[in-house]
């Protein structure tokens, strides 16, 4: 089974979350996090899509109010996410170059990064699964675009 999933910017004026707006969320995750993502079992390791880049990140600035989330990066190595896509920092991968970043943990990070002036950046990730009942991901291909350069995961 392959699963593929786009990501694009939204539509100004959408809703960010289901719980409304961000700061309404508990600042910290190792209190709700586990509860959230323990019905799905193993298939919640294999994609975390999220806005704020987790703490450390070459993929964001390393101060500022576009640096990372201390939070973040301790609960993608605690729950040892495969892939995990966040923005905010839409310049620093621009101007450093670099798109993905592998972790110690084997986790890797994903921020395409825009630009004002275009051209327009996104990633199509594809996903193979053993299953077609949610189960770890075998296989992840991500591709950036428009450079069309991409990264494979082996699965678990």
């Amino acid at each position: 089974m392959t699963a593929t999933v786009f990501l694009r910017r939204p539509p100004t004026g959408t809703t960010t979350n289901p719980w409304g707006r961000f700061d309404s969320v508990p600042a910290a995750p190792e209190k709700w996090l586990p509860s959230l993502i323990r019905p799905l079992g193993p298939a919640a390791r294999s994609l975390w899509l999220m806005h704020e880049p987790p703490d450390g990140s070459q993929l964001s600035q390393a101060s500022g109010p576009l640096s990372g989330n201390v939070e973040w990066r301790e609960c993608i190595e605690r729950f040892f996410r495969k892939v995990t896509v966040f923005g905010h920092d839409h310049e620093t991968p621009i101007k450093n170059r670099r798109w993905h970043q592998r972790l110690p943990s084997r986790s890797v990070l994903v921020n395409i990064g825009q630009t004002p002036a275009g051209p327009f950046q996104h990633c199509v990730i594809e996903m193979e699964f053993n299953q077609s009942i949610p189960c770890l991901v075998k296989k992840v291909k991500i591709t950036a675009y428009p450079i069309g350069r991409s990264v494979t995961l082996p699965g678990a």
